[in-house]
């Protein structure tokens, strides 16, 4: 098993954050941790910048 502080996942989801995405984490099976991560397009980030809201799927 990897050893680690954990930092880097703690970095990635503050840089997801402030890109409007958002990061998850579920079991995978038979054994594991699938990490998800959403990010919105383009078009997306551009409506969310008019309306105030940035819609996800």
């Amino acid at each position: 098993m990897a050893k680690g502080s954990g930092l880097g996942l703690a970095v990635t989801a503050r840089i997801i954050e402030a890109m409007k995405g958002r990061i998850w984490a579920r079991p995978a099976v038979p054994k594991g941790l699938c990490i998800c991560i959403w990010l919105p397009t383009k078009q997306a980030l551009a409506q969310g910048m008019e309306t105030g809201k940035v819609e996800t799927v």
